[in-house]
């Protein structure tokens, strides 16, 4: 339930609504004991434009826009809108502040989305004894919130078809009119939070057991959601005119790739309307700022031509200006994940193009993407493995993965050779997997072309 003030910081200092960011498996730190979220339901979508994360409620991604805002600029933004109960230094909250590592109260946590009804600006909470027309009008308050940035995360929470690469589509049903909206559930299923407004009101709902004991499974959409839906409609029955949830004013509709947020080529599958910041002088004219006229072009979708002598495992195709198929090809960031998925990750993609790391794909990637590699896969540095019961001799069989990536020198790469604390355990040719046994203790595992000349 944070999140969404996460975002606003991160929309404010020139990040787009429309780019995408990477959801993908991401150790922050050492990379043998550094914090790894992972999202609600286990799974990673790979990319995922900002907005929908966000309405989407993905972690990964929310962590990793803390980590460049850096926790301490978080932490005083959120105490800016009323988050008092956050009374301690950034370290005790560390990034995982972006998924709710502190607690706050209900009465704390509506004061802050009512700053995002209200454009960015901080008003403080009335009790109405006589019931909501004692309320009166609106009361200016101090703007602590860039009213662009809050435009973008309300358009983002607001939106139905936002919320379904993250939540299928799984939140609330139609209650009737617009509402910017979103939940959060505390580890342990112990809190349940609803959390939305319009224009004129907003709402805060929290579920749970006053001695902090877990709920059985509910989550804050399921438990917390209904009780919103019911509250928010009554509260709106009184409003005889309604205001847009946010600014128009402030945004304006840009035609872009839905996946990489930029202009289409003739290789997008389609192009959508979004919004953007309507202030495209700022940032010293970079696309970030609200989209230049010269922002480069989608780059993700590329035209492509089959290629026969690829070696199992590999893709099948290669970049060509005058190819009839299409393919989506990725930068270095989703290079590990992809590598976890069969080669295109069938199903991924909305339009049913294969998604291919730019490194592996001949003709597509850059002059760094096509640095020749050969990498381990699995395990990973730094892996901890536990001696499974039933093993014998304290020795545990291992499954290794390896991968050959970029350059014209890795095509020769027929068969490599698995070295461990420096005698060859296994050979194997593409895909290259091999299982071991490896005994109790600290080793160390390379990957090496079986021809030295490779």
């Amino acid at each position: 339930a944070l999140k969404p003030f996460v975002y606003a910081r991160a929309f404010a200092a020139g990040r787009r609504g429309v780019e995408p960011l990477a959801d993908v498996p991401t150790v922050f730190g050492d990379p043998s004991r550094g914090y790894a979220p992972g999202n609600f339901d286990g799974a990673f979508r790979g990319p995922v434009s900002a907005r929908e994360a966000l309405a989407g409620s993905l972690n990964v991604p929310a962590v990793v826009l803390a980590a460049e805002l850096g926790t301490a600029s978080l932490l005083s933004d959120l105490r800016a809108v009323g988050l008092r109960s956050l009374d301690r230094g950034p370290d005790t909250y560390g990034l995982a502040l972006a998924l709710g590592s502190g607690e706050v109260t209900l009465r704390e946590l509506t004061a802050a989305y009512a700053v995002l009804a209200r454009g960015g600006r901080s008003v403080a909470l009335r009790m109405a004894v006589d019931g909501p027309q004692s309320l009166g009008g609106s009361v200016e308050g101090i703007q602590v919130i860039h009213p662009a940035a809050v435009a973008l995360v309300s358009e983002s929470l607001s939106d139905p078809l936002a919320r379904v690469r993250g939540l299928g589509g799984r939140l609330l049903a139609d209650i009737g009119f617009a509402v910017a909206l979103k939940t959060g559930t505390s580890s342990g299923y112990r809190d349940g939070w609803c959390m939305g407004y319009t224009r004129e009101r907003t709402v805060g709902v929290w579920v749970g057991n006053a001695d902090g004991r877990p709920m059985a499974e509910l989550t804050g959409g399921a438990a917390a959601g209904p009780l919103f839906a019911s509250v928010m409609r009554r509260a709106m029955a009184v409003v005889p005119q309604r205001g847009p949830v946010w600014d128009r004013e402030l945004l304006r509709p840009v035609s872009v790739c839905p996946l990489s947020g930029r202009p289409v080529t003739a290789a997008c599958p389609q192009a959508v309307t979004r919004w953007v910041r309507d202030d495209s002088g700022l940032h010293g004219g970079d696309p970030a700022g609200g989209g230049a006229p010269q922002e480069r072009s989608c780059t993700l979708h590329r035209h492509a031509a089959p290629r026969p002598e690829a070696l199992p495992g590999t893709p099948p195709w290669r970049c060509a200006a005058t190819g009839r198929e299409r393919i989506v090809v990725l930068g270095a960031a989703y290079r590990d994940w992809l590598s976890s998925q069969p080669v295109g990750a069938p199903g991924r993609d909305p339009d049913g193009l294969p998604w291919l790391d730019a490194a592996s794909v001949p003709g597509c990637g850059t002059a760094e993407e096509l640095r020749p590699e050969l990498r381990i896969d699995q395990p990973r540095p730094g892996s901890v493995l536990v001696l499974s019961r039933d093993a014998q001799m304290e020795h545990q069989h291992v499954e290794l993965r390896a991968t050959a990536r970029g350059g014209p020198a890795n095509a020769a790469v027929q068969t490599v050779e698995f070295v461990l604390d420096g005698e060859v355990v296994a050979r194997s040719r593409a895909p290259f997997m091999a299982c071991v046994a490896i005994a109790r203790g600290d080793h160390v595992l390379g990957v090496r072309p079986r021809d030295p000349t490779a």
